[in-house]
């Protein structure tokens, strides 16, 4: 599914136009579950649970009006611009708006 909007994406900046992309859930499923199971031989290296450092380094904490909040760190950059611009809020904080054009 991503892969199809990637492509679509990268159609749109190459060659302009707008560009469908039709997916089916259920085959994606079927797909998933076609791979089969990955050997338990395999895992021995992997841990049971992953340790406090490791979950760390894959969040991002801010402190919201009301708490500090862990949320995953985004999976991708976006070279000019953040992905956490905006700090997390509790709902009813902040007034919902697109940041100005050309804020970071």
């Amino acid at each position: 599914m991503a892969f199809g909007a990637m492509v679509a994406l990268a159609r749109r900046a190459e060659q302009g136009g707008s560009w469908l992309v039709r997916i089916s859930l259920a085959q994606v499923g079927k797909w998933m579950a076609d791979l089969g199971e990955v050997p338990t031989a395999s895992l021995a290296h992997v841990p049971a649970e992953f340790g406090e450092a490791e979950l760390d380094s894959w969040s991002t904490v801010s402190q919201t009006p009301s708490a500090r909040c862990a949320i995953s760190s985004p999976s991708c950059r976006c070279p000019r611009r953040s992905l956490l611009g905006a700090a997390v809020g509790a709902a009813g904080y902040h007034r919902p708006a697109w940041p100005a054009r050309g804020a970071a």
